[in-house]
C-alpha cells in the first residue's frame, strides 16, 4: 500500500540497483598483513593510516563527506570543513543566504567556529551538523522543523503568509546542549524530513527535528490536529511539528547503539547485538516487516459525523496514532473493540463517505521495532535515503528493504563481482553507493543525471562500476529534490540534486550527476557530469581527511573488529582509555581491552605483568591464580602448569600431600571414589579380584560369600541357587523347579512336559503318556481331558482326538475311531450318527458324506446311501427321500432327475419305467401316460411305434387296437388298404383264396350261383358253361353230349352215334341197321355216306380242338410272372400268393 505522498512511490533505486549485482561473499574478518600491506602501498594511504575510509553513522569511522538535497559538506585533513552547493537556509554557514535558488559552486569554508577542528559531518535538510575533535556537536542552516537542536522560530506577527515560523534561516554553528553535556559518537542526517540522530558516548541514541511520524522521539509523535506553540516549549513540538530538543530513543534491554541512520520519516540504528531497530514512519516498507504488518480494511463505510470507523484488525494498530487512507489522513485517539474510537480526518474537504474495504495503514511505530535480517545474520552498519534502508550484514552481504513491493522485507542482493565484499556504502533517495574491499566504487539506480558515475546517463541501471579508475574510501550520496519553500517569502522554484561525491585513496574529493545548484563543486553550474570530476577548492590543500577504520592495525577494519583499540601489555582499557594495571593473579597482552586471568596452571604473584608463572608437579594454580597451592590427600599431579591436581582415581588413593602419583588399593579392598587416602574392605556377598579396583564386585548371581575382604565368591550347590548378585547365602530350589549344577543363579523351572515334586531337586522328571504340562515350574502334570490323548512322555500339551476319532475318558494315549454310520470332529469325546440324508460308510470319518443326488438316506446312522427305487429321484444332495417321476416320465439313468417318455412309448401313473405301446397301438408324442389304440383299418403289428399301418389290399382290420390285420377269407375279397371289411365275391365269382384282393370270374364250364364263394361249380355231366363267370350251367341239346363235368360245351354225337335227348352225358350208338355219317346228331338214319364225307365230319373238328389247345397253354406260360400292380375284377389266375408279392 502506498503512502500519502509522492515521494514515498519512488522507485527504490539507491538499494535496489546497488544490490542488483550484489552476491553473498564471505568477508575476510581479518587481513592478512601480507595483503594489507600490498594494499596501503597501492592506495598511498596517509602514513598514520592503517585502513582508511568509513560508513555513514557507524562509531567505527569518522564520515567526513555527505551530501543532500544539493548541498555537500566535507571535513578537510586539517580538520577544517568546507561547503558548497544550495544554501536556500544558510547550510553552508557563509555567514549569508540568497533567496530561492541561492548557492556556490566552489568549496567554502563555514565560519563562525572560532578554529574548531572536526572529524566528522552530516548534512540535512536545509542544515548541517558536524563533531568536534572533542567530540561536541555543532548544527547550522535552517531550524524550522527543530533539526539544529534548539529553538529558533518566531512568531510572525505580521500577519502575512501562512508560515507562522520565522528567522529560522541562516542560523550560524552552534554547539547543541544534550540533558547531561554528553559527547557525540556518531551523527547521521537526512534530506528528506528534516531531522538528525546522534550516538552518545554512552551509546544512547538521541534524535531532533521532524516528528511527524514519531522518527524522532522513538515513542510519541507530533499531530498535525494540534497547534503548537512559537517558540516550543521545552520537549513540546514546534509549530512546523519537529522537537527542538533532542529526544532520547529507547532500546530494549537498554542496549547501546553502533550505527545510526535517518530516512525520510523513519530511522534506524544497530544495536551492540548487531541486531537491527527502526522507527517512524511505516509507509512504503520503511519498517521492513512487510505491507501488511501495519495494513488492514475497512469493515463498515463512515463519513465525517460518524466518531469511530471500524477495522478488520485492530490489533494492527496501538491505542491512538495516525492513519493514512489512500490520500486521505487521519487521526483516532482510542480502540474499543474492532473500532478506533476518536477518528478524524486531517482534511475533510471533498470527502463524502470512506467505503467498507478501505485499506487503512497505520503509518506510525512509535517504539523502534526489530527488522529481522535474512538467515538472521548480524548486521554491522546501516544507511537510508527517502524510503530505502540497506545495511552490511556480518559476512559482507548486503540487503536492502522499503519502498513497498517485494521490497517491503530485508533482500539479500546478490550482484556484485566474485570474491569482493561491501565495506561501505551510502544511500539516496534515487541510488546507492557502496566501496568494495579493492577500493572500487559501484553505483547502481536512476541515472537521470549521470549519478551512478557509470560515463552515460539513463533511466534504472544495474549496480555498476564507476568509471574513471579511481580508488576511493569513502563516498556519500543524495538525491532529494529541492523546492525553495521553507519559508514565509519562498520562491517555490526547484532543482534536481541526484549526485554522489566520493574520497579516494589519496584525500582527493570527486563528483558526478547534476550541477544545477552548483552540487559538483567544480566551478560555475554548467551541466551533468556522468564521471567522477575533481571538486575545485581554490587557495588551499583540498584534500579530505580520512579516518582509520584499523586504529589498532590488527588487519580487521573496526566494524567487524570485536576489539577495535588496543592497549600496551600489562595495561587495558578503561573507560575509553590504557589506564587499567593488571593485578597479581591477572596478565594483558598488547591492544587488549581487559586484563586476563592468569589460565589454570598458572599464576603471577606481581602486577602489570604480560605472562604468568607455571605451577610445579605436586601443585597446581586454579585461574586467576596469584600463587600456585599443594596438592591435599587425595590428591596429586605429576605435571607442572597445571590448573587442578587430579584427584585419585577411583581404585587408588594418595595418603599425603603434595604427591605426584596415586597408589593402587590391593585385592580385596577398593575404592568407589576419587580422591580418596585410603581403600575399603570387600563387604560379605563381594569380592575384589585384583589391584587398583573402584569398586567391589557383588558376587555374581550363582555365587555367594559369607565373609569380607574376599578375593573371590562360592559357587551354588546344585539343587541350590543365588538369585542375586551380592549374596551372602544360597537357597534351596523349591518344587516345581531344579538345579543340575553348581553355580546356578536361579533354579530352572520345570520344563513344559516335566514337572519336579520336591524341593531341592537336582533333576524334573517327564509327564507319562496320558498325561501333559504346558507350564513351567510345575509339581505335577495334568491328565489328558477327553477328547484329547497324549502318547508320548513329556507331552506339552493334550493333542485334540484327530477328525474321524474321539476319546470319552481322560488320561488315555490314544483316542477311538468313529464307526461307520458315526462321524466325529477333532477333540471330540464321543462320535455322532450320521443324520438323514448322509452316511459314512467306514470307520474314522471326520464328516458325514451327504446323499448323491440320486440316492437317499432315509435313517440316522447309516453306513451307505441308497438308490433312489425304479420310478422315483432325487435332484439334490443329502435328501432323506426320493420322489415319484410324473406320469408320462421316468427317471433318469443316473436318478437324479426325470426324463420325458419318448415317443412309441408312455408311462401312466405308478409305473416306474416308459412302457413301448402296445401292438395294435401307438404313442406320437414324447411325455405320454397312455398309448392310442389303432383305428378300424389300421393295425400296428410290433410295439414301441409311434403310428399305426393300414391293412393292405386283400386284408382288413374290422377293430380298434389291433395288433395285425386279418386276410381276406376265400370268397371274399379287398382291393384297397385300410379297410375294416372284405367284400364277397359275386355270383359267377369265387375267391378261392384268402387275402385276396380281387375275386376271380368262374372258368368256361363253370359256374357259381351264389355269392361269397370260394369256387365255382363245374357244370355237371350233360351240362357246359360256355363263359366265364357264369352263373349257372346250360344242358347239352339233344345231338349233343358231354360226359364229363366242367365242359364249356357239348360234344356232338360222332357220325354212327347219336342224342336224342336234352343233357344226355353220352352218345348213343345208332342201332343197328342205322348209321349216321354226320355228328351232332339227335338220330340216326340210314343213310349211305362217302368216305370224304367221314373224314371231313370227324377229322376237320379234331384238328380245330387241338390247335386250340396249344395256344391255351402257352398264353399262361407267357403271363405267369406279371399279374402284380394289375386290376383283375375276374382274373382267374391270379393266386394269392402272387397278390403277396
Amino acid at each position: 500500500m502506498s503512502g500519502p505522498r509522492t515521494s514515498e512511490r519512488i522507485i527504490p533505486v539507491a538499494i535496489c540497483l546497488l544490490i542488483l549485482g550484489m552476491s553473498a561473499s564471505t568477508f575476510q574478518m581479518e587481513i592478512e598483513s601480507a595483503e594489507l600491506r600490498e594494499r596501503t602501498e597501492r592506495s598511498e594511504t596517509h602514513e598514520s593510516v592503517n585502513f582508511q575510509g568509513f560508513t555513514p553513522g557507524s562509531i567505527y569511522s569518522d564520515a567526513t563527506i555527505s551530501n543532500a538535497r544539493g548541498t555537500v559538506c566535507y571535513v578537510r585533513h586539517d580538520g577544517t570543513i568546507g561547503c558548497w552547493g544550495g544554501n536556500d537556509n544558510g547550510q553552508l554557514a557563509t555567514g549569508y543566504s540568497g533567496w530561492g535558488m541561492e548557492s556556490t559552486y566552489s568549496t567554502e569554508d563555514i565560519i563562525g567556529v572560532g578554529g574548531l577542528q572536526f572529524r566528522e559531518v552530516a548534512v540535512g535538510h536545509m542544515s548541517a551538523c558536524a563533531i568536534t575533535e572533542g567530540d561536541e556537536l555543532y548544527c547550522w542552516g535552517g531550524g524550522q522543523y527543530g533539526q539544529l537542536g534548539r529553538p529558533v522560530c518566531v512568531e510572525n506577527t505580521t500577519g502575512g503568509g501562512y508560515f507562522h515560523c520565522r528567522h529560522a534561516m541562516n542560523k550560524p554553528p552552534q554547539k547543541v546542549n544534550f540533558t547531561n553535556n554528553e559527547t557525540v559518537l556518531t551523527i547521521s542526517g537526512t534530506g528528506g524530513s528534516g531531522h538528525f540522530c546522534a550516538i552518545m558516548e554512552t551509546g544512547e541514541v538521541m534524535c531532533w527535528g521532524q516528528n511527524l511520524y514519531g522518527q524522532v522521539d522513538g515513542s510519541d509523535f507530533c499531530s498535525k490536529m494540534t497547534s503548537y506553540a512559537i517558540p516550543a516549549v521545552g520537549d513540546d513540538c514546534n509549530w512546523n511539528y519537529g522537537k527542538t530538543r533532542p529526544q532520547l530513543v529507547p532500546f530494549p534491554d537498554n542496549r547501546s547503539a553502533i550505527a545510526v541512520t535517518t530516512g525520510d520519516q523513519f530511522s534506524c540504528a544497530v544495536l551492540d547485538n548487531n541486531s537491527v531497530y527502526c522507527w517512524g514512519s511505516t509507509l512504503a516498507g520503511r519498517m521492513g516487516l512487510g505491507e501488511d504488518h501495519f495494513t488492514t480494511v475497512t469493515t463498515s463505510s463512515w463519513d465525517v459525523s460518524m466518531s469511530s470507523i471500524e477495522v478488520e484488525n485492530p490489533d494492527a494498530f496501538p491505542d491512538s496514532g495516525y492513519a493514512v487512507l489512500g490520500w486521505r489522513e487521519g487521526y483516532w485517539s482510542g480502540k474499543s473493540g474492532n473500532n478506533l474510537t476518536g477518528f478524524e480526518l486531517v482534511d475533510t474537504e471533498g470527502v463524502g463517505t470512506i467505503v467498507a474495504g478501505t485499506y487503512i495503514a497505520n503509518a506510525i511505530q512509535r517504539e523502534p521495532i526489530h527488522i529481522p535480517m535474512p538467515n538472521d545474520e548480524p548486521a554491522l552498519a546501516i544507511d537510508s535515503g527517502g524510503a530505502i534502508t540497506t545495511a552490511i550484514v556480518g559476512d559482507g552481504k548486503a540487503v536492502f528493504w522499503g519502498h513497498a513491493g517485494d521490497n517491503s522485507t530485508p533482500v539479500i542482493q546478490t550482484a556484485i563481482p566474485q570474491g569482493r565484499t561491501v565495506i561501505s556504502f551510502s544511500q539516496s533517495e534515487s541510488h546507492g553507493c557502496g566501496i568494495l574491499d579493492n577500493f572500487e566504487a559501484w553505483c547502481g539506480g536512476q541515472n537521470g543525471w549521470g549519478q551512478l558515475g557509470l560515463g552515460s546517463t539513463g533511466g534504472n541501471t544495474p549496480f555498476s562500476m564507476v568509471t574513471g579508475g579511481q580508488e576511493f574510501v569513502g563516498i556519500a550520496t543524495g538525491s532529494y529534490y529541492f523546492n525553495e519553500n521553507s519559508r514565509w517569502n519562498s520562491t517555490y522554484q526547484g532543482a534536481q540534486t541526484a549526485s554522489s561525491c566520493a574520497i579516494n585513496v589519496t584525500g582527493y574529493v570527486f563528483c558526478w550527476g547534476t550541477d544545477e545548484l552548483g552540487t559538483l563543486g567544480d566551478g560555475p553550474p554548467c551541466c551533468s557530469r556522468n564521471a567522477p570530476n575533481l571538486i575545485y577548492s581554490p587557495g588551499r590543500d583540498g584534500r579530505a581527511d580520512v579516518s582509520d577504520r584499523d586504529p589498532d592495525g590488527d588487519g580487521v577494519i573496526s566494524i567487524l573488529d570485536d576489539l577495535p583499540y588496543g592497549c600496551p601489555s600489562g595495561v587495558y582499557l578503561v573507560n575509553g582509555a590504557c589506564t587499567g594495571v593488571t593485578t597479581a593473579g591477572f596478565y594483558s597482552l598488547e591492544y587488549s581491552t581487559i586484563q586476563h586471568p592468569c589460565p589454570a596452571g598458572t599464576f603471577q604473584p606481581s602486577p602489570g605483568q604480560d605472562n604468568c608463572l607455571t605451577s610445579s608437579a605436586g601443585h597446581y594454580s586454579p585461574e586467576g591464580s596469584a600463587s600456585e597451592i599443594i596438592c591435599p590427600t587425595g590428591h596429586y599431579q605429576p605435571d607442572e602448569g597445571q590448573g587442578a591436581c587430579l584427584e585419585a582415581d577411583s581404585g587408588n588413593y594418595v595418603s599425603i600431600e603434595g604427591e605426584t602419583r596415586q597408589y593402587e588399593c590391593t585385592p580385596g579392598s577398593y575404592q568407589p571414589w576419587s580422591g580418596q587416602d585410603g581403600c575399603l574392605e570387600a563387604q560379605p556377598g563381594n569380592f575384589v579380584s585384583g589391584f587398583g579396583s573402584d569398586r567391589q564386585t557383588s558376587c555374581a548371581e550363582g555365587s555367594y560369600q559369607e565373609s569380607s575382604g574376599m578375593d573371590s565368591c562360592t559357587q551354588a550347590d546344585p539343587g541350590f541357587y543365588v538369585s542375586s548378585e551380592g549374596s551372602t547365602s544360597q537357597e534351596p530350589c523349591q518344587p516345581g523347579s531344579f538345579s543340575s549344577s553348581q553355580g546356578q543363579d536361579s533354579c530352572t523351572e520345570a520344563s513344559p512336559g516335566f514337572f519336579v515334586l520336591e524341593a531341592e531337586s537336582t533333576a524334573q522328571s517327564a509327564c507319562q503318556p496320558g498325561d501333559y504340562q504346558p507350564d513351567s515350574g510345575q509339581v505335577q502334570c495334568l491328565t489328558a481331558d477327553p477328547g484329547n490323548f497324549t502318547s508320548s512322555e513329556s507331552a506339552i500339551e493334550q493333542t485334540p482326538c484327530p477328525s474321524g476319532h474321539y476319546q470319552p475318558d481322560p488320561g488315555q494315549t490314544s483316542c477311538i475311531e468313529s464307526e461307520a454310520g458315526y462321524f466325529s470332529q477333532e477333540g471330540a469325546s464321543s462320535q455322532t450318527q450320521c443324520p438323514s440324508g448322509t452316511y459314512s460308510s467306514s470307520s474314522g470319518e471326520s464328516e458325514c458324506t451327504a446323499a448323491d443326488p440320486g440316492y437317499y438316506v432315509e435313517l440316522d446312522g447309516a453306513t451307505g446311501q441308497t438308490a433312489c427305487p425304479p420310478g422315483q429321484f432325487q435332484g439334490s444332495s443329502g435328501s432323506g427321500s426320493c420322489e415319484e417321476a410324473p406320469p408320462g416320465q421316468i427317471v433318469s439313468p443316473d436318478g437324479t432327475s426325470t426324463l420325458e417318455c419318448s415317443p412309441g412309448t408312455y408311462k401312466p401313473e405308478n409305473q416306474s419305467t416308459c412302457l413301448e405301446a402296445s401292438p395294435g397301438h401307438f404313442v406320437n408324442e414324447s411325455g405320454a401316460s397312455s398309448q392310442t389304440p389303432c383305428a378300424p383299418g389300421s393295425y400296428r403289428s410290433t410295439s414301441g411305434k409311434t403310428d399305426c399301418v393300414l391293412a393292405s389290399p386283400g386284408n382288413y382290420v374290422p377293430e380298434e387296437g389291433s395288433s395285425g390285420q386279418t386276410q381276406c377269407p376265400k370268397g371274399e375279397f379287398q382291393s384297397f388298404g385300410g379297410e375294416s371289411s372284405c367284400n364277397q365275391a359275386m355270383p359267377g365269382h369265387y375267391v378261392p383264396e384268402e387275402g385276396a384282393r380281387s375275386q376271380t370270374s368262374c372258368k368256361v364250364g363253370n359256374y357259381q350261383p351264389e355269392s361269397g364263394q370260394e369256387d365255382c361249380m363245374p357244370a355237371d355231366p350233360g351240362n357246359f358253361v360256355s363263359q366265364s363267370g357264369a352263373t349257372s350251367q346250360f344242358a347239352c341239346q339233344p345231338g349233343t353230349f358231354q360226359g364229363d363235368s366242367g365242359s364249356s360245351s357239348c360234344d356232338p354225337a360222332q357220325p354212327g352215334n347219336f342224342v336224342p335227348n336234352a343233357g344226355a352225358t353220352e352218345q348213343s350208338k345208332c342201332p343197328g341197321g342205322q348209321e349216321q355219317e354226320l355228328s351232332g346228331q339227335a338220330s340216326c338214319v340210314d343213310v349211305e355216306r362217302p368216305l370224304w364225307l367221314s373224314l371231313l365230319i370227324f377229322g376237320v373238328p379234331s384238328i380245330i380242338l387241338g390247335t386250340m389247345a396249344i395256344l391255351y397253354i402257352s398264353n399262361r406260360k407267357k403271363g405267369g410272372g406279371g399279374g402284380r400292380g394289375k386290376a383283375y375284377m375276374y382274373s382267374e389266375d391270379l393266386t394269392v400268393g402272387q397278390l403277396k408279392k
